[in-house]
């Protein structure tokens, strides 16, 4: 597995965030893990990224995003996100959908917005190498 240079997870739950960025690290598969708490705080981060034209220097090579948040949900910030100009949909298809939903709406509702993967928590090393795969089989 190649080493990636940024992970961005986003999640509101201290903890998952804290615990899966602590993994990320032993497993060895990127440099660097920043975490976000909240939709909100992702968007703007995002979009400056975005509009700033970096995101190919600095933004995530993957991100892994909840579902259920309070004030936007993983699915409101996906569909904002793809509406950014120039990397929108760039930006989506690095999107693990990660959350503890199992229902097929969900699963349904992800694919249809081009994520690159639907990964029910917690994450593992087999879960984690299914990602990595998907990531660099999209990416060549």
């Amino acid at each position: 597995m190649s080493i990636l240079k940024k992970i961005l997870i986003i999640d509101d739950d201290e903890t998952t965030c804290y615990l899966n960025k602590i993994f990320l690290e032993e497993m060895q598969v990127t440099e660097d893990v920043e975490c976000l708490l909240n939709a909100d705080e992702a968007f703007t981060y995002l979009k400056n990224l975005c509009s700033g034209g970096s995101y190919d220097e600095s933004g995530p090579d993957l991100i892994l995003l909840d579902i259920n948040m309070p004030i936007m949900n993983g699915f409101e910030l996906l569909e904002k996100v793809k509406q950014l100009e120039r990397v929108g949909e760039l930006c989506a298809q690095r999107i693990i959908m990660y959350t503890s939903s199992i229902h097929p709406r969900d699963v349904e509702r992800a694919n249809k917005l081009g994520v690159l993967a639907y990964v029910q928590k917690p994450l593992t090393e087999h879960k984690l190498k299914s990602v990595m795969e998907a990531y660099h089989k999209q990416a060549s």
